[in-house]
């Protein structure tokens, strides 16, 4: 009998992690996950949700793992982090007529972050005074940048990318500013130190082949 081991994950994230056409989890972690599991003798099952719920189902241990969460201090106060399986950035999106040239310009302004992101602790920690409008999903921020409700998007690069080739939102662009680049993990609550020992003999595993 092998042992169960639940997978939690953004429900809205590609190509990380989201519900494909069909209604079943897809994307990089998702696989990943798969495989480390069953690399490590688990039954693996997943449960993806809004990333902020995803964050509480692991702290009262509805969840046994978070199959993609960027690195930060902070979060290790919560978490125990796996060693890394990939690293990317956030980057502020707008409009095709605005330019920034480095975060300064943002100072004072309103920016939409996903609830719970790295990126919104990033901009949080600044010191420029910027406000963070929180919204559930990265595609619900960049909507909101679309139809002009807000003039930035403060998002993971990839996702964003991502979300504006599959939404079609031909009037944005990410600007050239790289924010803060992050090392992406798999996380586990903070004191399982066995689990997380297995998952990083998986993720060796995945990295020899």
């Amino acid at each position: 009998h092998r042992p169960h081991l639940i997978v939690g994950d953004d429900i809205n994230y590609p190509p990380y992690s989201y519900l494909d056409e069909d209604g079943n989890p897809a994307g990089f972690n998702i696989e990943l996950a798969k495989y480390v599991g069953t690399a490590m003798g688990y039954d693996v099952e997943f449960r993806l949700d809004e990333w902020n719920k995803v964050r509480q189902a692991l702290e009262d241990g509805e969840i046994d793992v978070i199959s993609g969460m960027f690195y930060s201090a902070e979060r290790e106060e919560f978490v125990s982090f796996s060693s890394k399986h990939s690293i990317t950035s956030g980057a502020i999106f707008t409009g095709k007529t605005l330019f920034i040239k480095d975060l300064h310009d943002l100072k004072g302004k309103s920016v939409v972050v996903q609830k719970g992101d790295i990126v919104g602790e990033y901009l949080s920690q600044q010191n420029l005074d910027i406000r963070l409008i929180e919204v559930s999903t990265v595609a619900e921020a960049l909507a909101l940048v679309s139809n002009e409700t807000y003039e930035y998007a403060g998002i993971l690069k990839l996702p964003g990318l991502y979300t504006i080739k599959e939404k079609q939102l031909s009037n944005l662009q990410a600007q050239k500013l790289v924010l803060t680049p992050n090392d992406y993990c798999m996380a586990v609550k903070k004191g399982n130190e066995n689990l997380l020992l297995t998952l990083n003999g998986g993720l060796e595993i995945a990295k020899a082949t």
